[in-house]
């Protein structure tokens, strides 16, 4: 035999003398009989497998660069909606807030409402009109209209309104929507302050950001 063949068996393994090893041959047990006479002599037959009959080498995984998967976990986290929202007053009710956090969001929307209803007031050239904001206490003026208080009560976490056409009004934070809302009618503070600013300008008043 001109090249080496090594030869297995259930039972005997035989080398089969060369100069020279292959390595482009191995050979395993297997129960199929064979027609050669070397490989009959055996209680089980012996294949040779080439190259070609070996399973194809696997490729390895390709680690991903760190800039694109994170790229890609805040990409589904935005199309999932969970943005970061990471104020802690979000999902909380009033009685839920701490004073600091009370006088943040209270804050806020007392600022709005003084910055849009200044702006509006100056177009509309409102006679008597006046805005005044100090203490946790938005007055507005509307001359012959009426006036408007608007104002921050701490001990629970409120604000309260009064109104020339609805009368008082108590309401409340709810985090989870970012409103102000009156649990007695379900209103909440920005759309009945528009609709009833309006209905008193005879003109449509926006007060949203």
């Amino acid at each position: 035999m001109d090249s080496t063949s090594l030869v297995m068996t259930s039972s005997t393994m035989m080398r089969l003398p060369s100069p020279v090893m292959s390595t482009s041959m191995m050979c395993f047990s297997s129960p199929v009989m064979s027609s050669s006479p070397m490989m009959s002599a055996s209680s089980s037959s012996a294949v040779v497998a080439t190259p070609s009959m070996m399973p194809a080498a696997r490729t390895p995984p390709v680690a991903l660069p760190c800039s694109w998967t994170s790229k890609s976990f805040a990409s589904a986290k935005n199309l999932a909606g969970d943005e970061s929202d990471d104020s802690p007053v979000t999902g909380k009710q009033s009685a839920q807030l701490t004073e600091k956090e009370f006088h943040a969001v209270s804050g806020d929307m007392l600022d709005q409402l003084q910055e849009k209803i200044e702006t509006f007031g100056e177009e509309l050239d409102i006679e008597g009109f006046e805005v005044d904001y100090s203490d946790g206490v938005l007055t507005v003026q509307l001359g012959s209209k009426g006036t408007y208080v608007i104002n921050k009560q701490t001990p629970n976490r409120q604000i309260w309104l009064s109104s020339p056409i609805s009368g008082p009004a108590r309401f409340d934070w709810h985090g989870l929507e970012h409103v102000w809302v009156y649990r007695r009618t379900k209103a909440q503070l920005l759309p009945l302050l528009e609709e009833e600013l309006s209905q008193l300008m005879g003109k449509s008043i926006t007060l949203k950001d």
